[in-house]
């Protein structure tokens, strides 16, 4: 591999880490922000409800193509947003407009700034309309799980670190197989957040966290076809990465596409790749969401306690788990997360709930507030949806299939999937499967049940766990029947 080391420079000068380098830079802007949180909620007077939640983000995205840099993005985000409550009416604003000098060097300035948006949440909240529901949580009394989410590393590996990782994947997918006809894109990217959360209901809270991905995606094939498989990898810092997964599942997932055809309709048992089972697992989350079930748009509504899954089925949103993903210390309310069952041996325990969404449902809350940052409220949802690992491995759940089929992509998620009625239909790629091995490469099928059939016919749970991007952890499953649709 050949790599440009002037240019790397020359990206490294003009995008590489932006000014926050250390582990004292960050402690500023966390005793910072901690105290721009505290001295807006001290501007309330009584009656009024106030939340101020202050974050600062960085975040780096590599891509790379043909031996060469395509794409290199490094930012910085600074902002605050406000909730302002009273008599049952919500205002809320935002500000991205606060650079970091003013934060730690001119707090008066900032100060300002915060004073103005906490102004507009205010006048907002005069047009809007009542709501009984409306509220800012209130401590709960669990205490937050000891979690080291944050690693420093993240500051100290430098742009040309990050470029020679993402070209070395390239190199290396190319050499593999002569299949390959070239790498689509491999990339790099990671990011820290910092959160200060504090409401006159009580709450002050104050988290970082720290994440980095590597993937690729292959294209193998002649100058009849092409098909593409990818890999990927997550960790808290870039030591922890494997790039060989990355390559190999590349390489592999692309490769043994080559020679795919339409299959014959039937109805088999299908087996999910674990990246299938994390994407089924995330739709599942807005059923099982407390704001569907208040506007009665869940297919799970008024099925508490009651058999929606196979027995084997134990599933739970564990953010307090280090290895997820999604794992944080605090949801976006500034509770503490907790381990949240949902499906207990096929039996519905539970729904994932805000306070708002609680409050509607008359329930306890399950401290699963999330925003996407601060220009947004809190909205419902998961972090770390985790399906209790089986006893097989991948290749042993395969032998207990004498003909099925094997899927390893699907096409059409958002306009096949119905989370309301539960209707599934996706387009399909993967393999079949005859007498307990992986046998033809298929494309161009679709398969179609509901969700809840498919819950009820998960009959195998392998035991390879993947912690995967995303709000969801994915294995290997197996489901009875599902209806295959190709020529």
């Amino acid at each position: 591999m050949t790599t440009d080391k002037i240019r790397v420079n020359e990206i490294n000068n003009e995008h590489g880490a932006p000014g926050i380098n250390d582990v004292k830079d960050i402690e500023l802007i966390e005793t910072s922000i901690d105290k721009l949180a505290s001295c807006v909620i001290e501007q309330a007077a009584r009656h009024e409800q106030v939340e101020a939640y202050v974050a600062f983000g960085r975040e780096t995205s590599i891509r790379v193509y043909n031996s060469s840099i395509e794409t290199l993005e490094s930012a910085e985000t600074l902002g605050i947003g406000i909730r302002y409550i009273r008599d049952g009416k919500l205002g809320f604003a935002w500000s991205g407009q606060i650079p970091i000098y003013d934060l730690i060097f001119e707090f008066g300035k900032t100060l300002k700034t915060a004073k103005e948006v906490f102004d507009l949440a205010k006048e907002n909240s005069e047009y809007a309309t009542p709501d009984e529901f409306v509220l800012l949580a209130s401590p709960d009394g669990i205490l937050p799980a000891e979690l080291q989410l944050f690693d420093p590393q993240i500051l100290t590996f430098d742009t040309r670190q990050k470029v020679e990782l993402a070209l070395q994947v390239e190199a290396d997918i190319l050499k593999k197989d002569s299949r390959i006809k070239f790498v689509e894109q491999s990339n790099y990217g990671d990011g820290l957040s910092l959160v200060a959360l504090s409401s006159t209901a009580g709450i002050k809270t104050l988290s970082k966290r720290t994440g980095c991905y590597l993937a690729a995606y292959a294209i193998a094939g002649d100058d009849n076809e092409s098909h593409t498989g990818g890999g990927v990898s997550v960790a808290r810092n870039p030591s922890d990465l494997y790039p060989d997964k990355v390559i190999d599942d590349a390489v592999l997932y692309s490769t043994r596409m080559v020679g795919a055809d339409k299959p014959n309709s039937s109805v088999k048992p299908i087996v999910f790749d674990p990246k299938i089972t994390s994407t089924f697992l995330t739709l599942l989350s807005g059923p099982l969401s407390g704001n569907s079930v208040a506007k009665k748009r869940s297919f799970f509504m008024d099925r508490m306690d009651e058999s929606v899954a196979s027995e084997i089925v134990t599933l739970v949103d564990d953010p307090t788990n280090p290895k997820a993903y999604g794992a944080t210390t605090y949801d976006a309310e500034g509770l503490a997360c907790r381990n949240i069952p949902l499906i207990q041996n096929g039996i519905l325990k539970g729904f994932l709930h805000s306070s708002e969404s609680a409050k509607r449902c008359n329930v306890k809350g399950t401290a699963s507030a999330i925003r996407s940052s601060y220009s947004t409220t809190p909205g419902v949802g998961p972090r770390a949806l985790t399906l209790k690992p089986g006893d097989l491995n991948p290749d042993q759940i395969l032998k207990e299939i004498d003909s099925g089929i094997y899927i390893q992509s699907i096409t059409g998620v958002a306009s096949g999937v119905n989370p309301i009625s539960g209707d599934f239909s996706v387009g399909i790629e993967g393999l079949t499967i005859k007498d307990g091995e992986l046998d033809e490469p298929i494309r161009e099928a679709t398969v179609s049940s509901t969700m809840q059939r498919m819950l009820k016919d998960i009959f195998l749970i392998g035991s390879d766990l993947n912690w995967l991007p995303g709000v969801a952890s994915g294995q290997t499953i197996a489901i009875k029947s599902m209806t295959v649709s190709g020529r």
